[in-house]
Order: structure tokens, then sequence, then C-alpha cells
């Protein structure tokens, strides 16, 4: 648990008080820089966004995705310059906020005495794989600040938590509201995240349905589908509004006939580095011929299976960029393929193993082998 601790804290510093830049800060920085400094916390003014393009369809970040403003209100309620506050103070905080939600889904992956492992490995796969500039541990510890992080980095894995928490026959309405809150969190960090948070719920419900369809337990498979259309359907109507004022703007139209790049670039973009590729196929394959459990294995194995069949295809590749994530964003999809998490619950079951035996030895060559893996 110390070690684990150690660990977690010292991301967190090293995200707050290392030197990084990011190209973006030229637009979420000063989004929030502005806002404050003249005093126009708001979304449709025209002094920190283009409010009215941004009505008009033509961009529709401002509309649903607040967290440059929330940056700013904390600036001006604690009298700090927005820049000091997201660069200095959020990612301590922030990085100990995911953290909190990956060890609340280690508990519920492997349980309380496998957890502090489940977040060694959790830690030290996100802290190593730098070598992919896009992947969810490289925008924890360099760009947390950013509402896009906290999607890939919060609200993904807490929606996931969410989501395995119904794959059960007495699945209740709470449980359903608060996955609708939580899909509203990710929307309210990144514009994104209406699309990747939907996606993210589609991916990880949909193998436990069919695993519900092939023993016949119509009943389950009706009571969740209530209960998921019922709480979702805002999400939905507010989905096919956006996608028509973008679809019908200048750039909006523009962007569903680009063509997007190939399948097999973004993949290597999305995947990132080959040893965590290889790892993650070797933990896959030990899922599926080694796990008992029957609902994990559902979801280990069943969420990349229906992404990859799905909006990772790659017959789909084009009509999926064009029509749902946007041609420059499409990699993006990768953060919802669960990397860390699929790692981290078999090394830390595999090595839960080996610690009973104090064969200690094999904590410290999985973590050399993460390190050299991620450098």
């Amino acid at each position: 648990m110390a070690v684990a601790i150690i660990l977690v804290l010292f991301s967190a510093i090293s995200s707050s008080y290392l030197d990084h830049t990011n190209a973006d800060d030229g637009y979420f920085v000063t989004i929030s820089t502005i806002a404050c400094q003249n005093d126009k916390v708001t979304y449709d003014e025209h002094l920190v966004y283009d409010g009215s393009l941004s009505l008009k369809g033509a961009a529709m970040r401002p509309q649903i995705a607040t967290w440059e403003l929330f940056v700013a209100y904390l600036a001006k309620l604690s009298n700090i310059h927005p820049a000091i506050v997201a660069h200095s103070i959020l990612p301590f905080v922030l990085i100990v906020l995911c953290f909190m939600a990956i060890w609340n889904f280690g508990i519920q992956l492997v349980g309380y005495d496998k957890a502090p492992l489940f977040i060694l490995i959790y830690a030290l796969l996100a802290l190593f794989d730098a070598v992919n500039t896009d992947s969810q541990g490289t925008f924890m510890i360099m760009l947390v600040w950013q509402g896009k992080s906290m999607l890939a980095n919060f609200s993904i894995p807490m929606l996931m938590s969410g989501v395995l928490s119904m794959y059960s026959e007495d699945s209740k309405w709470k449980q359903a509201i608060w996955n609708l809150i939580i899909v509203i969190a990710g929307i309210n960090f990144s514009a994104v995240g209406l699309y990747l948070m939907s996606i993210t719920y589609l991916v990880t419900g949909l193998p436990y349905l069919v695993l519900q369809a092939v023993k016949k337990n119509w009943k389950t498979i009706v009571d969740i589908l209530v209960k998921v259309i019922c709480t979702m359907l805002p999400i939905v109507l507010i989905s096919f509004v956006l996608y028509f004022q973008v679809t019908t703007s200048s750039t909006g139209s523009d962007y569903v006939t680009t063509l997007p790049k190939s399948w097999l670039s973004i993949f290597y973009k999305g995947i990132g580095s080959g040893p965590y590729l290889i790892v993650l196929i070797l933990c896959f394959v030990h899922i599926f011929m080694k796990e008992t459990d029957i609902l994990k294995k559902c979801f280990f194995i069943g969420v990349p299976v229906t992404l990859f069949a799905t909006f990772l295809n790659p017959l789909l590749n084009k009509f999926v960029a064009q029509n749902i994530t946007g041609v420059d964003l499409y990699w993006r999809l990768y953060w919802i393929l669960p990397t860390y998490l699929i790692i981290s619950y078999v090394v830390s079951n595999l090595l839960h193993e080996y610690v009973v035996k104090k064969e200690t030895v094999s904590l410290l060559l999985s973590s050399a082998i993460i390190m050299s893996s991620g450098t």
C-alpha cells in the first residue's frame, strides 16, 4: 500500500511542479485567462468564446463543455492566475482524484487485498507510457488540467465501473441514474465526451446483454434496457440536435466529406508502445483461458471485442470518423480500450500469488518490464 501511495503522490507532484508545455494551452488556458480577466465567466461571451458562431453550430464546444470556465471560476475565487491554477494546483488534486476512481474500480475487480497491487501496476503503466503522446497516461501526467484528460482518466473508468455494477440480474435504478450523472460529467469535461461516453456505455454494456441473450434471460435484458434508455434519452436527443447543427454548418459539412487517415496509422497512434501491446495481448489471452469469473471475463474480453467489431472496425473507419468522431479525433476511441485495466488486473492477480510465496523478485521484474516498455 505504501509503495502505491508514494507512486501516486510522485505522479501528482511531478505533474504539478515539473516543466511541461502543450500547444493546447494556447486555447484552453487562454480561455480561462480571458474569462477571468474580463470578469466574463460565461460561454456565449464574445470576449471569451466566439459565442455567435458556437450558437450557429460551427463550434459546439462552448455549449456543452464548461471546464475552462470552471478553471476561470476557481482562479477568480482564489485570486490566483488561471495558468497557476491549471498547471500547479489542479494537477496534484486531479491526479489524486483519478487514482481514487481507479482505486475504487480496483476493489471492484480484484478485491481490497489486491487493490494496492492493482493501483501500483496501473500507476506504473500510466507513468511510463509517455512514449505514446496520445495515451491516457500521457494525458494524465502531462495534461491533467485539460478537460479531455479528466474525461479519459476519470469519467471513462468511472462509467465502466458503473456499467459493470449493472452486470446483475438485480440492477437498480439508482445505478442507471448515477451512470447518467457520470456521462454528463464527462461531457462537461470535453465536447468529445458527447460521443466517447455514449460509446463507452454501449461497448461496456453490450457484452453482458449478449451473454444474457445466450442464457435467454430476456427479463434481465428488458429490465436493463428500460433503465438505460430512460436515463440516456436526453443525451441521445442532444447528440442528434448537435449533430444536425454541426453537419449543416460550413465547417461541419467539410468534416463529413474529408477522408480519414488509414486505419492502420490510427491504430499505431492509438495503441502506442509495441511492448505494451504485446503485454496487453498476453494478458488478454490469459483472461480468456484462465479467468473463471464469467462477469469479469465478459467485461475484459467483451469490451475490446465489441469495440473492434464496431467503432474501431477497419471496415467502418471512414463512416465512424466522418459521422461520429471527426476525422482528426478518431484515435481518441482508443481511450475506451481498457489497456491499463486489463494489464493491471492480470499482473496484480499473478503478483499476489508470488508475493504470498515471498517471490518478490517478480514484482521488481514486472516493474522493470513496464518501465522499459514505456521508455
